[in-house]
């Protein structure tokens, strides 16, 4: 069984990821993880796996996000 990563911290929504990917993201005090393509936000989902398939920008693009503190091991 592996460890649960290690997240960085809440970040404000004007700081936007620097490479695309899934992150968490946060609304109403709910987590859910949502895809980043380099400019947009994707629509919410409950898995990283089905919030990588996401095709449909998010409504809400102004929200706090997270990501991996560090690089995942290879």
């Amino acid at each position: 069984m592996s460890a649960a990563p290690n997240l960085s911290p809440w970040l404000p929504w004007s700081w936007r990821p620097w490479l695309p990917g899934v992150y968490q993201r946060e609304y109403r005090g709910l987590t859910h993880y949502s895809r980043w393509d380099g400019r947009l936000w994707y629509s919410d989902a409950a898995t990283v796996e089905s919030a990588a398939a996401v095709t449909l920008p998010a409504s809400q693009q102004m929200l706090t996000w997270r990501g991996l503190a560090e690089q995942p091991p290879t």
